[in-house]
């Protein structure tokens, strides 16, 4: 894996940037570890693509040895019920731009498959194609050989057994070093014609997305158009935003040529990302200010949502300052809940805490019915993310 150089864009190779800051001694990676050192993000001048602005050392060893992969499928609560999160991602590929777009494929590669789930899900519904995946994590590789799935723990510039007909990786290219030169790597895994498939989180809309500090890169679809073009490939279509996942974006590119002499022409392409720090800030200053007076007033706090957006909360916030009587949650017996400090429970049971206030540290879809269910609980809530 090539080293990240936080000096000049990925894509336009501009070096002016303005420079993007949270006021606070620790980030975040996106499994939750909290480390030393704040948030520092880099808006290129020129195309408006923004990075991380800080070195990064020793990717591939993270992500092999130190980087926790959840081992179990994620669990989306619709209101149609509970879905898994490759349920959601595969059926979101297939229906988006036709199912004959795979089912004509014979040779499919996942990039980053991390235990297996999605490439499944896959097999499941295209049992005549051949499904290979890989991944860094040697734990999630091995869980998904285990499994009986061929995913191999190996670089994807060291991985030579192509052409695929199609190639998908999800919530990856905002990992890579050069997502210039990862993109490339995988045109030459493809035929030509082949497809490719991206999923990633998207700044064409609002999103903490970008309080990660290992999400190098944070793209507006307008900046992964201009990827298509440089790097070998014609766009065929994207989404933005799916119901469960209103941050993300999906992309389906064709294998081509890539334009000679390809340059950013043009302003700066569109992004949140500079209100999204705005309205981070302004959130994190609203939370503080509330738990401030809570805590002089003596309330007695819990917190609803125990997972992504409460270890932001910890990281940007006071909250890991302010002592909590109880989580709140439907689950409340996961293993994970065990070493937190504090008793979970399920909001209904929240009273024999003796709380009568709460954080809400969930994702804002969920904001309104969770709130609705703790009000007539008679007990008072302030949301992380406003």
């Amino acid at each position: 894996m090539i080293r990240f150089d936080s000096e000049f864009c990925d894509l336009c190779d501009g070096s002016e940037s303005t420079t993007l800051t949270m006021p606070s001694a620790f980030s975040m990676r996106s499994d939750q570890i909290i480390q030393a050192g704040p948030l520092v993000k880099l808006r290129c001048a020129c195309c408006g693509l923004t990075r991380e602005g800080r070195a990064h050392v020793e990717l591939e060893s993270m992500y092999r040895n130190e980087y926790t992969v959840a081992p179990a499928d994620y669990i989306f609560y619709a209101d149609t019920g509970p879905r898994r999160r490759s349920e959601v991602f595969t059926r979101w590929m297939i229906e988006a731009f036709g199912a004959g777009k795979w089912s004509a494929g014979r040779r499919v590669l996942e990039v980053g498959a991390g235990s297996g789930a999605v490439l499944a899900a896959f097999g499941r519904e295209f049992p005549s194609c051949r499904f290979e995946g890989l991944e860094l994590c040697q734990s999630s590789a091995q869980t998904a050989r285990a499994s009986g799935l061929a995913v191999h723990a190996t670089p994807v510039e060291e991985w030579n057994r192509g052409p695929y007909d199609v190639i998908y990786s999800i919530g990856v290219l905002e990992h890579v070093p050069s997502p210039t030169s990862f993109l490339r790597r995988l045109r030459t895994l493809l035929k030509s014609q082949g497809y490719l498939f991206l999923a990633q989180p998207t700044q064409d809309v609002a999103s903490y997305d970008i309080l990660f500090n290992d999400h190098l890169h944070h793209f507006g679809s307008d900046h992964l158009r201009q990827y298509a073009r440089k790097t070998g490939f014609r766009e065929i279509g994207f989404v933005v935003g799916h119901d469960l996942m209103p941050n993300f974006s999906l992309h389906c590119w064709q294998a081509t040529t890539a334009e000679p002499d390809w340059t950013w022409h043009g302003p700066p392409g569109f992004s949140t990302v500079v209100d999204s720090f705005a309205e981070l800030q302004s959130s994190f200053t609203r939370l503080d200010g509330t738990l401030e007076g809570w805590n002089r007033a003596g309330r007695r706090i819990g917190v609803f949502g125990l997972n992504e957006v409460f270890a932001l909360a910890r990281t940007y916030t006071q909250l890991s300052a302010i002592p909590l009587r109880c989580g709140l949650d439907d689950d409340p017996g996961k293993e994970k809940y065990r070493n937190l400090g504090f008793p979970v429970v399920i909001p209904e049971h929240a009273l024999h805490q003796e709380i009568d206030a709460v954080v809400l540290a969930t994702n804002r879809i969920w904001v309104p019915q969770v709130e609705s269910r703790l009000h007539s609980l008679g007990l008072e809530t302030c949301t992380v993310l406003s």
